[in-house]
Order: structure tokens, then C-alpha cells, then sequence
């Protein structure tokens, strides 16, 4: 596919033979810096996935872990965790971050304190020549290199980390959807399933670094707070407690976060369905004009959604308050030590601010926001784990009767499990392999739904279902999704030029392609625009054929045709090229029935007779109901070939892109686009007044 060739003239990722330097250093990206300095950077320029984080290779982990987990929970009686899974694919990861951040907290910090506070002494000595000075000063140089050299890798394999986190469940929620049961689609709406793959797992960005915060603050206040001790004395407990004190606050603000979290996603889902829900009734809300209140309706809930929002936002913007935090602590331990009388020098004062700082923004800064992290990774992973553990349409059972490729025995099934009327009612049908078998009966008696049940979509509430073979449907209503018309066809599968000329022609699209400008690589629609309704039913069994597949599942797909494109489909595409497949159509086109190897006939969800075609011939079988059906079908949709005046094609209009600077007015247009100037003039003074406080107070310590 078309997918496929872009992919494969995509260059090597640097980072695949990038060595341990160029890694630390990010020097392997630099190429690609260098080639935006000298011209545009367009999408050929792009390199390829990097082999860590393709959804091919997580997905397929994933989903054998995922159900490794499941068989597990099963036959311990447990639930299900999803950060078993999580911690199965990434612990490795996870770990190695944790040491790189250990390593820097506890060893890169304290030894650069220290180093300064010594540069400090020694220069605060009568005589300050010497050789220690070098030394001191090249043992700063060299720890905060190494802060360097880790600091920022650890914090790329962080987010690298949160994005395989992304891609796993991701790819767990695509999986799971294309098994989601019908009650449990009715329950899951689209707008819940957005919010999912959009809102719960961006939690999980930071996971990497924040998590370790957790243990990572209480060891580092002991370490601290005994190198201060070694200065400061027992005043340093003083700074260090003020400091310590604001950790439960910050818990609680944690927690009161995770509620308005939670509410967030609530109201955000339910806005979410709501206007889902509008956009696919617009035709009638527009024919009554009903565009206002259900406009205000959608207000309603976007503000319930915004106020919690603005909410959660206060709450967070308590946690950036650490510099406040870490003057008033550095402040409380020197009052503290001239109260006690205890002498301290230079040295002591700035060793300590060094220390104070560091533990400071552990403290009042990565440590609340790793708890809030927290909160929202344990709702996330609570909600895509409930997801995930829908219930599943059935796998079909294997008969041990080679002869049979679809066996139904006293089937009942329904759509309303809740309801008290069966949608089919005692099925006892036997298909045999590589026949082709018509399904027949009145408008809503059960045809569509007798094939989800063979596909699995719909439950047998009694009764047993064995398929033996691989299936392929053409579905009643025809759909197309944004692509060309090969990519339709194609669905994924690999591209036989052989199989895909003679579906082709079987299918009576060949006609039709040379009609459009592109042939098959003419854009569609996502609803099928710039095609007629026999078009698209016609792609749909393109589709279908093309699949190889053991049992072909055809849900009347002559109903959009023409009688001579009919013919031609019947004749050359279900008896030719099918001949040596199980096939099962679904039709109300009744003069075929001479044709086919078995009928079957369908009336308010029950069989009504099921034999060959002689035996219904012998049998007299009353068909004028079903024939009185197919005179009456509506031929709204019935397609004749194209006519050249007539076509219709959509092309994928080239985005419209602009090089060079961004203006002035473009910043002038974001800095002034809450319509208030005063308000963003008062914002901009306020952080310019926070920076001067800041390093005002620093220069007043040194002064001091």
C-alpha cells in the first residue's frame, strides 16, 4: 500500500546506532539541525519510528501479556491490573531512570554544595593560594557536568518512557474495541472512548521521573538535613521542618486534585456524547431549529466541564510556590542560628542555600506534583482497565465435522439482553463447506442479525454456534473511510495484483475506474461523497472478496445494484470467483434461488424451512411473500454504470505552508487574545517582580 512505500523510502533512525555519547549528548540529532538551518524541513526528512517505540512491536507484547494477565486473574480470583502489564513491558526502564535520578539527587548535588562551600572556605583564608583552590573548582565544574550529562537524558527517557505507556494502552484500546460486545458498545460511547485515548492517557507523560520523587524526597530531606546539620547545627531542623511541614498540604492538595480529576473526565465525557450524539441527529435539529437550545444545552456542560477545570488548574498553581518555600526556610534556619547564638561563617550560609534549593524543589515542587501524578495515573489506569475488561463478543467454537462450515444448534439470541424478546428464536441451521447458500425472508426478519451472530457480534443467550474457516463480511449498509479506492479495497492486506484485477472485474468496478481521472487512486470520502450508492456497495464486496477467507458472509449486497450488474456480480464474482468457497447471501433477489446449492428462509426470527434447491421445488414452498418483498424493495438505490458527465472526485488539497520569521503582530495577536491588555500587562509585571525577588534575595544574603 501506499503506507508501505512512504515507509520504506523513510530514513534509518539516527538513534538506532547512536553510542552511549551521542545519547547523552543528543548529538545524533544534529544532522537534522543542521538540515533545518539550510532549508525547510518537509516530510520526506522525516526518520523512521525508532524499533523501542513502534505500536507493531509494544502492541503485540501487550496484548500477550494483557491476556497472560487476564488468565491469570482468572484462576486467582482477582482482578485484572494493567500496571502488572505496564511494569512487565517498561520495569526495566522504569529502574534505570531511577537510578540516573538517585544518582544525581544523591550524589551529584551534595558533592557540587560541598565543593562550592569549600571554594568558599578557601578563599576565605588569609592565605588563598594554592592548589585546593583548582581543585574545588574542577570539582564543581565536574558534578555539574555529570548533573548535565544525566539530568537531561534521564528526563528524555522519561517522556520516552510515558509515551511507550501511551503506545501499550493505546494499542490495548483499539484491540479491545474491535471486540467490544453490543451492550458493551452501547455503554462505551464514542465521546467516552475519545476521552480515554485522549485525556487519561496523557497521565502518563511524566510517570518516568515524578514517581521516583516519591522516594526520592524523604531520603534526600535525611541526607540534606544531615550535611546542614554539619554547618548549621540544630538550627538547619528548623528550615528543614518548615519545609517538611508543607508535604501532608500538599498531599491533601493531591487528593482534592484527583477528585476534580475525576470530575473533569465525568463532565468532559459527557459533553463529549452529547455532541456526538447532536452531529448525528443534526438533519433533524436543523429541520426543526433546534440549534439554540441544544447550543445551550452544549454550554452547559462545557462550563460544568471548565469550572472544574479552573478548579483543578488553582490547585496546581499552589505547588509552584517553592521559591517562597525555600527563602522562608533559608531565612527561618539563619534567624534560627543567630537566636541560638551558634557561629556560622560565609561558607555554612551559601552551603546551605545550595542544599536548601535542591531539596527545595524536590520538596515543594516534583514532590506534590508526583503526587498528583500519582492520583491521576491510578484513575487513568482504573478507567482504561474497566475498558479493557468489557465484555468481548464470543470466539465461535470449531466443530469436529469436517463437512461443516457453519453449525447452529437451538439458538436464541437477542440485542436487549434485558429484553424479553428474541431477536432470532430456536436456529438450528447447517451449512456445509464450499456451498453457496441464499438467506431469505421478509425486511427485519432476522437475516442481518443471523450474521452477527456467525460473526460473533451478536451473543447466543441458549444454544451453540461452531464456524470452521476464516470469515469475511460485506455488511448490508455499504461504508467507505477517507482513502483511495484501492486503500478500500485493500483493507491492510497485501497487495496481489492478480487476485486484486480479477476482484476488480468480478465486482463490475473496472468500468468505473477508467471513468475517474486517478482510477483507483482516486480519493473517497470518509461517507463515500464522491460515489453513488451502487459504487460503494460494490467497493464493499471488493473489500469483502478480496479478503482471503474460508466462509464469505454476504448480506444482500445486490439490493444496490442494477438487474444487469447483478447478473454480472452473481454470475462471475458469488458462483466464479467464490466457486470453491462457503458462501451464505443474504437476498431478496428470488429468481437466483435456482442457483444456488441451499436455501434458506427466515420469518420474525425463526426458520421456516431449510433445504436444496430441488427439495424446495418438491416441497411447493409458498415464496410469493418473499417475492411480494422483492417487487416492492426501493430503487432509490439501484446503480447503472457511470455516466462520464457524472463523476465526482474529491483530491487532497496540498497544505498551505509559509517559511521565514513569525511576525510581530502574530505575538502580539496570542499575547492579547483574552481581550483584556491590562490583565496580560499586570501578568507579565507580576512575573518580572517574582524573578527580581528572587535573585534580590540572593545578592541580599551575599551582601549580608
Amino acid at each position: 500500500m501506499d503506507e508501505q512505500v512512504k515507509k520504506s523510502r523513510k530514513k534509518r533512525n539516527p538513534r538506532e546506532h547512536a553510542n552511549l555519547f551521542t545519547v547523552l549528548t543528543f548529538l545524533y540529532t544534529f544532522p537534522l539541525f543542521l538540515l533545518g538551518n539550510t532549508r525547510d524541513i518537509n516530510e520526506s526528512d522525516l526518520y523512521e519510528t525508532y524499533t523501542g517505540h513502534k505500536a507493531s512491536i509494544l502492541g503485540k507484547q501487550s496484548q500477550v501479556l494483557w491476556q497472560q494477565e487476564l488468565d491469570n486473574a482468572n484462576t486467582q480470583k482477582r482482578k485484572p491490573s494493567l500496571l502488572k502489564v505496564l511494569v512487565k513491558i517498561l520495569g526495566w526502564d522504569f529502574l534505570l531512570i531511577g537510578i540516573a535520578v538517585g544518582f544525581e539527587n544523591f550524589i551529584a548535588q551534595p558533592c557540587k554544595a560541598l565543593f562550592l562551600g569549600g571554594l568558599i572556605g578557601h578563599y576565605a583564608k588569609k592565605d588563598c593560594s594554592g592548589f585546593p583552590s583548582y581543585l574545588y573548582s574542577l570539582g564543581i565544574i565536574v558534578s555539574t557536568l555529570f548533573c548535565c550529562l544525566i539530568g537531561q537524558p534521564y528526563l528524555m527517557a522519561s517522556y520516552h518512557m510515558g509515551l511507550k505507556m501511551r503506545v501499550v494502552c493505546s494499542s490495548l484500546i483499539y484491540n479491545k474495541i474491535l471486540k467490544l460486545s453490543p451492550s458493551s458498545l452501547r455503554k462505551s460511547t464514542p465521546g467516552y472512548i475519545i476521552n480515554l485515548l485522549s485525556g487519561d492517557i496523557n497521565a502518563f507523560e511524566r510517570v518516568g521521573f515524578l514517581l521516583h520523587m516519591l522516594w526520592v524526597c524523604p531520603l534526600q530531606a535525611v541526607l540534606f538535613l544531615y550535611l546542614v546539620w554539619t554547618k548549621m547545627g540544630v538550627a538547619s531542623t528548623f528550615g528543614i521542618g518548615f519545609m517538611v511541614m508543607f508535604i501532608p498540604v500538599y498531599v491533601l492538595l493531591g487528593s482534592i486534585l484527583k477528585k476534580y480529576r475525576l470530575k473533569v473526565s465525568t463532565r468532559r465525557d459527557e459533553r463529549i456524547r452529547l455532541t456526538n450524539e447532536l452531529i448525528q441527529g443534526i438533519n433533524v435539529i436543523k429541520m426543526y431549529a433546534w440549534e439554540k437550545p441544544f447550543a445551550e444545552i452544549i454550554s452547559t456542560f462545557r462550563k460544568l466541564e471548565v469550572d472544574s477545570m479552573k478548579k483543578s488548574t488553582y490547585l496546581k498553581g499552589l505547588f509552584t510556590f517553592n521559591e517562597i518555600l525555600i527563602a522562608t526556610s533559608i531565612f527561618i534556619t539563619i534567624i534560627s542560628s543567630v537566636l541560638l547564638n551558634d557561629a556560622f561563617e560565609a561558607t555554612a550560609v551559601f552551603v546551605t542555600m545550595n542544599l536548601f534549593s535542591s531539596l527545595g524543589l524536590t520538596v515543594t515542587s516534583f514532590f506534590p506534583l508526583s503526587v498528583a501524578v500519582l492520583a491521576e495515573l491510578r484513575i487513568s489506569l482504573k478507567r482504561i482497565s474497566a475498558f479493557l475488561q468489557s465484555q468481548e463478543i464470543d470466539l465461535c467454537a470449531k466443530s469436529e465435522d469436517n463437512e461443516s462450515a457453519v453449525v447452529i444448534t437451538s439458538g436464541f439470541a437477542k440485542w436487549d439482553e434485558d429484553g424479553n424478546r428474541n431477536t432470532l428464536t430456536d436456529i438450528n441451521i447447517h451449512i456445509k463447506k464450499k456451498s453457496l447458500t441464499a438467506l431469505i425472508g421478509a425486511v427485519g426478519c432476522g437475516k442481518s442479525s443471523l450474521f452477527q451472530v456467525i460473526q460473533g457480534e451478536l451473543r447466543l443467550s441458549i444454544g451453540q454456534l461452531c464456524v470452521n474457516g476464516s470469515l469475511s463480511c460485506a455488511a448490508q449498509e455499504a461504508w467507505i473511510f477517507s482513502a483511495s479506492i484501492r486503500q478500500n479495497i485493500l483493507f491492510g492486506s497485501e497487495m496481489d495484483e492478480e487476485r486484486y484485477m480479477k476482484v476488480i472485474d468480478c465486482c463490475a468496478l473496472e468500468t468505473d475506474l477508467k471513468l475517474f481521472p486517478h482510477g483507483d487512486q482516486t480519493i473517497v470520502g470518509e461517507r463515500g461523497a464522491s460515489l453513488s450508492g451502487g459504487q460503494k456497495a460494490r467497493i464493499n464486496l471488493a473489500r469483502c472478496v478480496y479478503k482471503k477467507a474460508d466462509i464469505y458472509l454476504l448480506d444482500d449486497p445486490l439490493s444496490a445494484v442494477d438487474s444487469r450488474v447483478g447478473n454480472h456480480i452473481f454470475e462471475n464474482c458469488i458462483r466464479a470467483f467464490l466457486n470453491e468457497k462457503t458462501v451464505l447471501l443474504a437476498t431478496h433477489q428470488l429468481q437466483y434461488l435456482a442457483y444456488v446449492d441451499y436455501v434458506i428462509a427466515l420469518d420474525e426470527g425463526a426458520v421456516q424451512m431449510q433445504s436444496s434447491e430441488k427439495e424446495l421445488e418438491a416441497s411447493k414452498f409458498d415464496l410469493s411473500r418473499y417475492l411480494s418483498q422483492d417487487q416492492s424493495a426501493s430503487r432509490t438505490h439501484l446503480d447503472s454504470m457511470l455516466k462520464p458527465g457524472k463523476v465526482e472526485t474529491h483530491t487532497q488539497v496540498q497544505e498551505a505552508r509559509k517559511s521565514g520569521f513569525i511576525s510581530i503582530g502574530t505575538y502580539k495577536r496570542y499575547l492579547f487574545a483574552s481581550n483584556n491588555p491590562l490583565f496580560v500587562i499586570c501578568t507579565v509585571l507580576s512575573f518580572v517582580f517574582a524573578e527580581m525577588c528572587i535573585s534580590g534575595s540572593v545578592y541580599f544574603i551575599g551582601h549580608w
